[in-house]
């Protein structure tokens, strides 16, 4: 499969996808049984028509297009011309339900529909959320597609295009209900603005079939290339799910230890062997490996309990990093790499053969590489044992939770032993 710019060729297949993805992240076919791209028109489409150059798509081996990523680069724009260009198209062949006075109660999911194309607001984000965010993004993905790092993929891929047109950060709006879609968010960064069934726009409505939540992530530092801001199959390393074994394996084990948290001695051994075959791969192994050994992780952090053998502390201290820096490290992939190295070193493992293996990849995860200052790196390493006993929800526990904050005698040391195989 391949990441692509999409084009006005792609129509009919990403207004399927839209369909097939469009109860809150599940096929939506039986909803529409008069108009099945009634849905693809009002939120897939417009994307194609007016922003093409925001518009990226997952293609298959065999050229079906199995996802989509659409982005606007200034919301208030996108929707004025949604309005003066685009949607009176629609309102001229679809009637609004709301004249016939039929009680909203009777209408069609077709007709909810064409009632949002008459929708005067229809395009415009709360200006709190607009203002600090002020583009915005749809993505969707069918099954093919989900849990082998191309989500990731062409979400940097339209955050690439995002920041070099100047884009300051991005928004997006969901269903609350939809937990897949919000793990994969916020693993990206994004963080929940506000919920717009209780907050409704400016006329008074809510936010209709686009979903109950915001979404934001601001970006961070400079723009950098995709294949340096994914750890994926465009670069020499893998994903950063195989690297982050390293640490998820000693905080699970601890956290038997100390809380009697439920260990899988057996699934904690297969996430073992992932990262060691993929460490022995080397830093340029065949696409099919690598492809083998990232179905294997997905399959795997599915079957543990919050992903619990392939996620751990990295993750509290990138979120701490990224606190302290005031948004989402552009480079967020490599960001977690260097969290890894750094919460490995207090648990007192050896990173050095993690460290040999990104350098020989040529993935420069240093501090000054990604854009961090040594205050904002101080900061965080002081002050991350008290966010993760203070996050809402709770995080799963790891070596923040037991040993609390690095003192400030101790930063240096810590950051000395993460990155000196880096630097050699």
């Amino acid at each position: 499969m391949r990441v692509r710019g999409a084009t006005l060729g792609d129509r009919d297949a990403v207004c399927k996808i839209c369909l097939e993805t469009g109860d809150a992240g599940d096929d939506a076919t039986a909803d529409y049984p008069v108009d099945p791209q009634a849905l693809g028109k009002r939120w897939a489409v417009p994307y194609l028509e007016l922003e093409p150059e925001f518009a990226f798509v997952i293609e298959d081996e065999g050229g079906a297009v199995c996802g989509y990523a659409f982005g606007a680069l200034d919301t208030a724009k996108f929707a004025a011309r949604l309005q003066a260009e685009y949607l009176p198209k629609l309102r001229a062949t679809h009637a609004d339900p709301a004249a016939s006075g039929a009680p909203e109660s009777e209408w069609t999911s077709e007709q909810k529909l064409y009632h949002e194309y008459h929708d005067a607001s229809a395009g415009a984000a709360p200006p709190a959320v607009a203002d600090e965010y002020p583009s915005h993004l749809h993505i969707d993905l069918l099954a093919p597609a989900r849990g082998s790092g191309l989500g990731r993929a062409l979400m940097c891929r339209l955050f690439a295009a995002l920041r070099r047109a100047g884009s300051r950060g991005v928004h997006l709006q969901m269903h609350a209900s939809n937990a897949r879609a919000a793990r994969f968010y916020r693993r990206l960064g994004f963080q929940p603005q506000r919920v717009a069934a209780s907050e409704p726009l400016d006329d008074g409505r809510a936010a209709g079939s686009g979903g109950d939540l915001y979404l934001g992530l601001r970006f961070v530092g400079e723009p950098r290339g995709v294949a340096a801001a994914v750890l994926s199959d465009d670069a020499p390393t893998g994903t950063v799910e195989l690297l982050s074994i390293f640490t998820a394996i000693w905080d699970w084990r601890a956290s038997s230890e100390r809380t009697g948290e439920s260990y899988d001695e057996a699934a904690a051994a297969a996430a073992r062997g992932l990262l060691d075959r993929r460490l022995a791969a080397g830093a340029a192994p065949p696409a099919p490996v690598l492809a083998e050994l990232r179905r294997e992780a997905a399959a795997l952090a599915e079957s543990c309990a919050n992903r619990r053998c392939v996620e751990g502390s990295e993750r509290h201290l990138a979120r701490a990093i990224e606190s302290q820096a005031g948004g989402r490290v552009e480079a967020h992939d490599r960001l977690i790499a260097l969290c890894v190295l750094l919460a490995g070193a207090v648990q007192g493992q050896s990173v050095a053969p993690l460290a040999a293996f990104l350098r020989a990849g040529s993935v420069d995860c240093t501090p000054e590489a990604l854009g961090l200052s040594p205050a904002a790196l101080r900061g965080a390493l002081t002050s991350v044992g008290e966010l993760v006993h203070t996050a809402a929800p709770p995080l799963m526990p790891g070596v923040f939770h037991f040993f609390g904050s690095v003192s400030d005698a101790d930063v240096d040391r810590v950051v000395a032993e993460a990155c000196a195989g880096l630097r050699s």
